[in-house]
């Protein structure tokens, strides 16, 4: 949760001193051709992170052992949900 709370929070502290549309996409000579508003900025990242942190943790938690143990402690550290 660690990961995703910061996705979110970082941007709206600074949501005051941002534009109304953000850059989003830029064209080969570096000018912005894409544009979103801020709370699609914020959901858009959020969302991907969600989904990544999703893929690697279910399989991993459908192959721990009966037994328990595994590397529970290891994949919540690396996706930033704490331990």
């Amino acid at each position: 949760m660690g990961v995703l709370a910061l996705l979110v929070v970082l941007p709206l502290t600074a949501g005051s001193r941002l534009p109304d549309r953000l850059a989003t996409h830029w064209d080969g000579s570096g000018s912005p051709d894409g544009s979103m508003p801020l709370w699609g900025a914020i959901l858009f990242p959020a969302l991907i992170w969600v989904l990544t942190a999703a893929g690697v943790a279910l399989p991993l938690w459908r192959a721990r052992p009966a037994s328990g143990g595994g590397a529970d402690g290891w994949v919540a550290a690396t996706l930033g949900f704490g331990v």
